[in-house]
C-alpha cells in the first residue's frame, strides 16, 4: 500500500466527511434564516449576478435590518443604540442574519452563535 492509498478510518472520505460538517453548520442556522433554495439554485461559479444583492433579494432580513447592515458605520450605530432608535437585539439579530447568509453561501464563518437574544438581552438596560 502506497502512501495515495491511504484511507481515512471507516473508510470515510473527505467528501463525506465535509458533506457532515456543511449539514452540521446549516443545522445551526435557525430555519427561518436559511436560503430559500429557489435562490440558491439560481447560484453558482458562472452566476452574473452580485452577491451582495443575495441579502435583499433572500427575505430573511426584514427592511430594517437591511438599513442597519448597509447604511450605518460603527459610529452611526452607536449613536441610534444610544438614541434607542434601534436596540442592541435588533442590530445583533441583523448582523447575525447577515452572517447567516453569508455562511450559507461561501462557507466563511467556523463558528457563530444564532441565539442572540441571550446574549444581548441584557446590553440594552446598560444603555438608559
Amino acid at each position: 500500500m502506497s502512501a495515495n492509498d491511504t484511507k481515512l478510518p471507516n473508510d470515510a472520505g473527505w467528501e463525506s466527511i465535509a458533506a457532515e460538517k456543511r449539514q452540521s453548520d446549516l443545522n445551526k442556522i435557525p430555519l427561518d434564516w436559511r436560503l430559500p433554495s429557489s435562490l440558491l439554485d439560481g447560484i453558482s461559479m458562472t452566476s452574473t449576478g452580485s452577491a451582495l444583492d443575495i441579502p435583499r433579494q433572500s427575505g430573511i432580513l426584514s427592511k430594517e435590518e437591511v438599513e442597519i447592515t448597509e447604511l450605518y458605520d460603527a459610529s452611526g450605530l452607536i449613536e441610534k443604540l444610544k438614541s434607542r432608535e434601534f436596540s442592541a437585539v435588533a442590530v445583533t439579530t441583523a448582523f447575525c442574519k447577515r452572517a447567516a447568509i453569508a455562511k450559507q453561501l461561501v462557507c466563511l464563518l467556523e463558528w457563530i452563535n444564532y441565539d442572540i437574544t441571550s446574549l444581548t438581552i441584557s446590553i440594552d438596560p446598560l444603555c438608559d
